[in-house]
């Protein structure tokens, strides 16, 4: 779940609505970035209720892994999508912002494409 910082209505109220709110942002970010990458050396632990452990353990053995090895790899899977699913919403708001927008027809008529040639033999 993306922080508050990250929804568009934050961004607007904090930064403003004009063209430099995006660089603004873009700067806080980038220092937000830096100073939890700078402050966070050490390990983690992660309290996980008897069921999901269970579940975990579970997977595990069935693949043949460590619980903490998979439990590391879905982190990193979850941070991963996180962060290109933010920069995804942050290019579109600036195709927004650049009047790049589709109108209501011209999505219907690009999904009835689509439909047509997955309806085709090919």
């Amino acid at each position: 779940m993306p922080m508050p910082a990250e929804s568009y209505s934050y961004r607007k109220l904090r930064f403003g609505t004009g063209r430099s709110w995006q660089a603004r942002y873009r700067a806080f970010r980038k220092r937000f970035d830096r100073a939890v990458l700078a402050s966070y050396t050490g390990a983690m632990d992660i309290h996980l209720d008897p069921y999901l452990q269970a579940k975990l353990a579970k997977l595990a053995a069935e693949r043949g892994r460590d619980p903490e090895m998979l439990a590391k790899e879905a982190i990193q899977r979850f941070v991963d999508y996180d962060e290109w699913f933010i920069e995804e919403v942050e290019k579109g708001l600036a195709q927004i912002e650049r009047g790049q927008v589709l109108t209501h027809e011209e999505v219907g008529a690009r999904l009835e494409k689509l439909l047509a040639e997955k309806r085709s033999p090919a």
